[in-house]
């Protein structure tokens, strides 16, 4: 599977958001073909541009910069079959056709997410920030509210990132709940784990990721296994931290 100079940050954004599913409408096939006893799993899974990686390439778009390109936003997920299909019939597939396809597609992935977060309570937040705390930080006490849509536009967040947030942001009494609790014998609790997520922020972005794939990285960090549940605390956890401090520009 060749990456094309893509970065492992837009890559696994991609892959997640995707949820490793062809995004052709009706196919769905998983795009990693399992391990054997002779073989280790693989990805067989084609990671194509919606516009041309070349001025030459199929829907190309001359004003889009070689970085932007290579970016999540002009990225999509296709088995193999229609990878060849997409490429080959680019006047019937167009640029809109293929965002249609990832943003219905995505919406989709994101609407299985629902029912993980509603099981979401004490135990998992827990296990994601003792996870996040294990780590040093510089602390902050910079908690204060700014209003989600204004951060998302701010940030330049994308559709699915800022669907994330909203989801996350559902849980967020939960969160509060939760560090009311351990505020009450750990004090500086809450400024611990948000400087955490501020120094991770900072690295990610200084690696000059998109802040699509920052969001997904920060997220990939809060999760210590890939359990459905524990995935939605972090995501809860991240996005409530997103709303209250300096997790992405104010």
């Amino acid at each position: 599977m060749a990456t094309r100079g893509f970065q492992d940050a837009e890559i696994k954004l991609l892959w997640a958001r995707s949820a490793g599913l062809c995004v052709y409408p009706g196919c769905r096939q998983q795009c990693v073909q399992p391990g054997s006893a002779a073989d280790p799993a693989t990805p067989i899974g084609a990671m194509a541009h919606i516009a041309a990686h070349s001025n030459k390439g199929p829907r190309a778009d001359p004003s889009m910069t070689a970085q932007d390109r290579r970016r999540y936003a002009n990225l999509i997920l296709l088995c193999p079959t229609h990878h060849n299909i997409v490429d080959k019939q680019e006047n019937t597939f167009t640029i809109a056709n293929l965002r249609d396809w990832k943003t219905s597609h995505e919406t989709w992935v994101a609407g299985r997410l629902s029912s993980s977060l509603l099981a979401v309570g004490f135990k998992e937040l827990e296990e994601v920030c003792q996870h996040l705390l294990a780590a040093a930080g510089v602390v902050t006490n910079d908690l204060k509210l700014v209003a989600p849509a204004d951060k998302i536009q701010r940030n330049s967040l994308g559709p699915s990132t800022a669907r994330h947030i909203n989801m996350g942001l559902s849980r967020a009494t939960e969160v509060t709940g939760f560090l009311e609790m351990k505020e009450k014998v750990d004090s500086g609790y809450a400024d611990r784990l948000a400087a955490r997520f501020t120094a991770k922020y900072l690295e990610q972005k200084a690696d000059g990721l998109s802040p699509d794939a920052v969001f997904q990285a920060l997220w990939d960090f809060a999760c210590p296994g890939g359990a459905p549940n524990v995935a939605a605390a972090g995501l809860v956890v991240l996005t409530y931290l997103f709303e209250r401090c300096e997790v992405f520009e104010k």
